[in-house]
């Protein structure tokens, strides 16, 4: 079966910015299907229709599906993934620079703080995300590295946290983002009873 990787992006992004267009790139040479949609209303997210969005996209999450967001894009699938009904299960999970505590900027525009508003279940999480990767930025002026460190603490398999790469995106120069493509691949290439642990 085809491996797909669905991206999702963040607050006020779009599937044309930061690593997006060049990871779909990347992984459509290696026959790899990609689906990184246009988020709704990225200006005024609500966790209600982001995380229904996914769900749509998404249909059943299987062992051949891995998730990647990046910023609110991650935040999002982790709240999708605590509905996920049982045996439903991914490869794996791909977040970057994702908040789990509210990050300081998201109430300049007037971003919904639903996706904050409750603690997050790791533990249903986990049934439903495969293989977590986690990456984040030490310096990081939207999303504080604690955020990264709450997951590394409490669900991720992989953590990964870079000194200086601000908010791993377009502004912080992250138009590829190597370390990215190659988690997918080892994601995609990993023995599908080691996808299907619990």
């Amino acid at each position: 079966m085809q491996k797909r990787v669905i991206i999702i992006h963040g607050y006020m992004s779009h599937p044309q910015s930061n690593l997006f267009p060049w990871l779909k790139a990347e992984l459509e040479k290696q026959n790899i299907e990609v689906v990184v949609p246009n988020m709704p209303d990225p200006a005024w997210p609500t966790m209600e229709t982001w995380v229904q969005t996914v769900r749509n996209i998404v249909g059943t999450l299987d062992n051949q599906t891995i998730l990647l967001g990046h910023s609110l894009g991650g935040t999002t699938l982790l709240r999708y993934l605590e509905i996920v009904e049982k045996p439903q299960r991914a490869a794996g999970t791909i977040l970057v620079a994702s908040p789990i505590l509210p990050p300081k900027a998201l109430h300049l525009r007037g971003v919904k703080r639903s996706f904050f508003a409750t603690a997050f279940d790791f533990t249903k999480i986990r049934q439903a995300a495969g293989e977590v990767c986690a990456i984040y930025s030490r310096d990081d002026p939207i999303v504080p590295v604690a955020s990264g460190h709450a997951l590394r603490d409490n669900l991720a398999d992989t953590y990964v946290e870079i000194p200086d790469g601000g908010h791993l995106n377009r502004k912080s120069g992250y138009t590829t983002f190597p370390l990215v493509s190659e988690k997918i691949m080892q994601l995609c290439q990993a023995p599908s009873d080691r996808l299907r642990r619990s």
